[in-house]
């Protein structure tokens, strides 16, 4: 865990627990002059070392029960599947446009 993921997983712990305190992202980046990306690279990072960092339409927070757990998965479930299909979409538009241009 680097030092900035230490600083964020510590603003969460100190009361943003539970989806009722969720921090929107504009408040972690002015608390350490960081841009959003920034702030999602170090979520990712700090979720992908097994901390449970949960997110809704109010912002990240670290859960208070399994099910804010369960609605993030399904959350960032839904939101691979969507890129999964762009991805697909730009592939299928790549072979259509090679097919027009022979």
């Amino acid at each position: 865990m680097t030092e900035r993921e230490n600083q964020i997983y510590t603003f969460l712990k100190s009361s943003h627990i539970g989806k009722d305190n969720a921090v929107f992202s504009k408040v972690l980046e002015d608390a350490f002059g960081i841009g959003g990306r920034d702030v999602r690279r170090a979520v990712g990072a700090l979720r992908r070392e097994g901390i449970p960092i949960c997110s809704n339409e109010k912002g990240y927070f670290l859960p208070m029960e399994q099910t804010e757990i369960n609605r993030t998965v399904r959350r960032l479930g839904g939101l691979a599947s969507s890129i999964s299909d762009t991805k697909t979409g730009l592939i299928i538009a790549s072979a259509i446009s090679r097919s027009e241009t022979q």
